[in-house]
This record gives C-alpha cells, structure tokens and sequence, in this order.
C-alpha cells in the first residue's frame, strides 16, 4: 500500500492509517515548537525505536535514549504523541526541556493489549516508538461433529500392561493394544470372533506409518474402549492412530511401533498389581500364581502377556 503525506507548514503531526485490521501511525515533522529562532537539534539517535510487550527495548536494555546537537543558548522541548487509538501514559520522558545539547531518557511501560505506536516530539522532530503487544492467541479448532471418535490423551495403550503406546517403546508389530476415550464405538458393545475382522461395529481403527495406511483386527469395541490387534506388517518408526466410526473420523494419536515392547496382563491382588500366571500342576490343571498360591521349584508357569514380536499369520 502506498500513501502520501502533503506538504506541512504548520505544527508537527501525526495521523494512522488502518490496513487489513492493523493500524500504523504517521509522524510528520513539522514547524519547531519551543526552540531558539535560528537554532538546528540534528538527532544523533535512530529515529525509530522497538520495544517488547513487556517493555524492554529490542535495541538492549530497560530504557530508550534519543541525543541531539545544538548550541548552549538554544532551547528545546519535549513532547510525547500519541496518534488515536494508542492510549496515552504509557511512554514516559525526561527531561522535557532544556537548552544545549540534549539528552532524553524514556521508558515504556508493559503492554497487556494491542501492539501500539507513540512518538516523542523533540524539537518539531519526531522519535517513532513502536511496542509489540500480546501474541493473539491461537485459533480453536473447529468443534467436531456430535458422535466423531475422541481418542484421549494419552488414551493408546499396551492392552496387557497399560502402558502407553508413544515413546520410547510404544506398542510392539503383532500386539494386542487398547484405545480410551469417547465416542469410540456403538453404545452397544460387540466383539469380534475368528478371524478377526478390520470393521467390528461400523468401526475401524487406521494406522498411518510411512505413507502407507494399515487397518489394525478388532477384537471388541464400545463408545469408551477398542481392543485390537495391530498388524506385523507395520514398520517400526513413529506412527499415527485413527478410529473410524460411521465415516467420522477422529483427530490422529501419535504412536511408536517397536520390534518388541512386552506387557504383562495383571490383576489386583491385596492392593498391589500382580502378574496374571499360570501354575502348570497337571496336564489339567493351571490354577492362577497368586502369593498364597506360589509356583514350586522346577514348576512350570504360564505367564500372560503382549509385545513379544510380529507373527507370521493372520489371527
């Protein structure tokens, strides 16, 4: 956008324009206002100066400086500008007058709206400051539909364990893993028998792994849980999870795919989480190994678990 300014003949002046919702000042130096017929102030500092939002001069320091030259008789003023629309207060100045060589110290204060522009008028010329005011905050995102799957944060874990599916070892090829959240499924629960299906309920869960998109078995799924099975087929690396419902789809979940990531299912037990296992007493009986019920030496134990590896196969 180019503009122009006309000629000024009169006192200095300041004015702004608005573009695409942000406005920007303009000072003109006009006719000098409290000086010495006859005297010069050339300025011997910038005549624009950036500060932060919280004050602090993008140049180093707390505080701004503007010097100027003149002879020992000529006197001088200073006045702070503020355009329209830029508040008034906020720049503070001193000495705002004298006579010789001159030397103004300002400060700004702490910005809590808009970025904004003032000036200070030394001499019938202008010293542009400029502050950057809050960052605007980011964009919502749009609110999904009503019944679009919500993962939870967090929400991916090793079905067994609980352990969550992101790094560092995440979820192993071949394993069975859980989803958490709302939304998931149908308010009716259904499981899948064998083989497992890709779509359980009108729902599926994706997973997205080097350009390449998987569907994980499903294994039971409801409005708050999923349990599937993800492929072995699906490299190791960073990955992201979908579920599908009724063609919505729900926001990605990150993930990590590992060669092997073990869990062991467990139960609760006197307050304390123990390991789900077998006893192997007999060819027909494999009571649980609970602390009242320890494995003997030389016993053979089952133990119950996830993460071990890929498979060749389908389930």
């Amino acid at each position: 956008v180019n503009y122009f300014a006309a000629v000024n003949s009169g006192q200095p002046r300041s004015g702004t324009i608005t573009i695409g919702g942000k406005t920007f000042s303009v000072f003109q130096n006009g006719t000098p206002t409290g000086t010495t017929q006859g005297c010069s102030y050339p300025l011997q500092s910038v005549n624009t100066q950036s500060f932060n939002q919280d004050g602090t001069n993008k140049a180093g320091g707390t505080t701004g400086l503007v010097r100027f030259l003149t002879n020992l008789t000529c006197a001088w003023t200073v006045t702070v500008v503020y355009p329209p629309g830029m508040g008034s207060g906020w720049i503070t100045a001193e000495p705002l007058a004298g006579s010789g060589n001159g030397a103004v110290s300002f400060t700004v204060a702490r910005n809590s709206g808009n970025a904004r522009q003032g000036a200070l008028l030394i001499a019938g010329q202008n010293v542009a400051i400029l502050q950057d005011g809050v960052p605007p905050a980011p964009p919502m995102p749009p609110t999904p539909p009503a019944g679009t799957p919500a993962i939870a944060t967090g929400g991916v874990v090793n079905a067994a364990s609980y352990a969550s599916g992101g790094p560092p070892n995440g979820l192993a090829q071949g394993s069975f893993f859980s989803i958490f959240g709302s939304s998931l499924g149908p308010e009716e629960p259904a499981s899948g028998g064998y083989p497992l299906p890709a779509n359980l309920g009108g729902v599926t869960v994706q997973i997205l792994s080097g350009g390449n998109t998987y569907n994980a078995y499903l294994v039971f799924v409801s409005a708050g849980q999923i349990n599937g099975l993800l492929p072995s087929n699906i490299p190791p690396g960073a990955a992201q999870m979908t579920v599908v419902l009724n063609g919505r789809t729900s926001a990605q979940a990150a993930i990590q795919i590992s060669p092997t990531s073990f869990g062991a299912f467990f139960q609760i037990v006197g307050g304390n989480n123990v390991a789900i296992a077998q006893n192997v007493a007999s060819a027909t009986d494999y009571p649980l190994n609970l602390p009242s019920l320890p494995a003997k030496p030389g016993q053979i134990v089952i133990l119950w678990g996830t993460g071990l590896g890929p498979i060749n196969g389908r389930l």
